[in-house]
């Protein structure tokens, strides 16, 4: 489906929840199969935004609202690069991290990252409270090598602060509500990436 057909669904779920008619008005060839899979409508519609965030470059952000609208944790790594590993290998604050790593100055396990809107807008939007685990093996050697894991539990946070961006903050505040409504769903997530 093209942006404008997705948002376009997501208007006549809005539609549909004014109205009072539910999910009656909301099945289309598109979505029956995900209406008898038992989503609820407003699951569809952020299924549909999720959809719209992909095609619109936001790949992690966008998989992370799917897994979340399914309550299932997200995990990729050990040799299997996913959206994740891409985006976050060529960030500056992720260079640092492997930097100061290989250099000995790490000093404790788990190590804070956040990722800012510089560095990579997609990981910013869904990665907010990282910590970073690292084992090495024969560090010290030409044959070192690390495996970095980084956590993460993807939920919302009712946020006021709509002096920033009000746009933001206001879609931020819609999905805190819908976690607390169990329409989205906090979930952990985890990038294993070999070094």
């Amino acid at each position: 489906m093209t942006n404008d057909e997705l948002n376009d669904f997501i208007d006549r779920i809005a539609e549909a929840y004014t109205t009072s008619t539910k999910s009656s008005k909301l099945v289309s060839t598109n979505s029956t199969t995900l209406v008898q899979k038992g989503y609820d409508p407003l699951q569809l519609a952020w299924l549909a935004a999720a959809q719209i965030a992909r095609n619109k470059g936001y790949t992690c952000s966008a998989t992370l609202v799917e897994y979340s609208v399914r309550d299932v944790p997200y995990s990729e790594g050990f040799g299997v690069s996913g959206p994740f590993t891409a985006k976050i290998r060529p960030t500056p604050v992720y260079k640092n991290y492997l930097a100061r790593l290989k250099a000995g100055t790490i000093t404790k396990n788990p190590w804070p990252l956040i990722f800012t809107k510089a560095d990579n807008p997609d990981l910013f939007y869904s990665l907010h409270k990282v910590d970073v685990y690292a084992t090495g093996y024969m560090v010290g050697t030409p044959f070192a090598s690390y495996i970095v894991t980084i956590s993460d539990t993807f939920d919302f946070d009712l946020d006021d602060n709509y002096m920033d961006d009000l746009f933001t903050t206001l879609v931020n505040n819609w999905a805190w509500l819908c976690q607390q409504t169990h329409v989205l769903h906090p979930i952990p997530v985890r990038i294993t990436i070999m070094e």
